[in-house]
């Protein structure tokens, strides 16, 4: 008996088959984990999409996305539902955009990290940015070195307020290989500056250092200057030669303040105070000529809004990250005037 055995275990046909039942185990093990996987992961995507608030549709796109979502097979195809969704979210419809992209995720189970990215992104641009970073964390669960994700993460925790966790983040995308982190770099750097516990003087000095240093970020140094520490602000824009791109942030100082630093500004920041009877003199810039001279017949107001110099989006208020590109920078400020709305009311009356 013992002889028969060694005769088998000699065999090679039985090594053969040995070998061929332990493969076997091991694609079926392999199996049923990428079973078990796509099951889990199908579970936590179904329950994404429920988690959140959904908005109405047109009708005709809500019944065609309905039949989407019964048909086993595609409707309108997977790129066009993308393409419909992203052309919401642009023209600033990204609730529209959030439900196409809730209903398409549990069926384009390939597609799921493109739906994802995509609805992390409509999510931080109506600003639920903790919505957005679970979604980022589920993509970066499934895909640890996806780089958009980890982007998309920087500005979700710039955002919430904590530069120091978006530095680290950056650090993970300059270790993947990524360019052009610099401008994030020292903008993250600027921030934790603003929250470090120094003293007023140390402070103010080094966020003005570093906005010396880095031309896109001089004029947020100045802003956070004008808030904290207004005899530095004013000592400052003593050395300014352009008016335009600060006049937001002079166009709200008072007299008595700017009074001791008038004899050193330029004379294009000069202007300002021209255009508010500050002082005599005329305006090079048309906005503040006009508005000088038809301020009190008209009751006029200078309003400002932003261009983006990259995209050239505009946004009527600032934002050192384009709402739209999410590029860093400042932007183009866009001088316009309006009639005081009082005045609108008086001279519609015709009693």
């Amino acid at each position: 008996m013992v002889e028969q055995l060694a005769f088998i275990y000699k065999d090679s046909l039985f090594s053969v088959a040995v070998l061929a039942f332990i493969i076997g185990g091991v694609i079926l093990l392999d199996y049923c984990r990428s079973t078990l996987a796509h099951r889990r992961n199908l579970k936590i995507l179904n329950a994404l999409s429920l988690s959140y608030t959904q908005v109405e549709l047109a009708f005709e796109v809500q019944q065609l996305l309905q039949k989407e979502q019964e048909n086993p097979l595609e409707v309108l195809g997977f790129k066009t539902w993308m393409f419909l969704a992203k052309h919401y979210a642009t023209y600033g419809s990204s609730e529209q955009a959030i439900k196409i992209y809730l209903v398409l995720l549990p069926k384009y189970q390939n597609e799921r990290i493109v739906i994802l990215e995509n609805l992390a992104k409509a999510y931080i641009d109506m600003g639920y940015v903790q919505k957005a970073r679970d979604i980022l964390v589920e993509v970066l669960r499934i895909d640890p070195r996806n780089t958009h994700a980890l982007q998309a993460m920087v500005q979700v925790y710039e955002t919430m307020c904590d530069p120091q966790t978006a530095l680290e983040i950056l650090e993970c995308l300059d270790a993947l290989g990524e360019s052009r982190l610099l401008d994030d770099y020292y903008y993250l750097q600027m921030q934790v500056l603003m929250e470090q516990d120094l003293g007023l003087e140390d402070k103010s000095m080094a966020i003005l250092e570093l906005g010396r240093q880095q031309s896109k970020l001089y004029k947020l140094a100045l802003k956070h200057l004008k808030t904290y520490h207004k005899t530095l602000f004013f000592e400052e824009i003593a050395h300014l030669k352009e008016a335009v791109p600060f006049i937001d942030l002079l166009w709200d100082i008072d007299y008595l303040e700017i009074k001791p630093y008038l004899q050193d500004l330029h004379p294009h920041l000069l202007e300002v105070f021209v255009a508010k009877g500050y002082i005599q003199g005329k305006c090079h810039t048309l906005e503040l000529e006009v508005f000088k001279t038809f301020q009190k017949q008209y009751a006029l107001s200078l309003n400002f809004s932003y261009k983006c110099t990259a995209c050239k989006s505009l946004s009527p208020f600032e934002s050192y990250r384009c709402l739209v590109c999410a590029k860093i920078g400042p932007k183009e400020v866009i001088l316009s005037l309006d009639k005081h709305p009082s005045d609108y009311s008086k001279n519609s009356n015709l009693n």
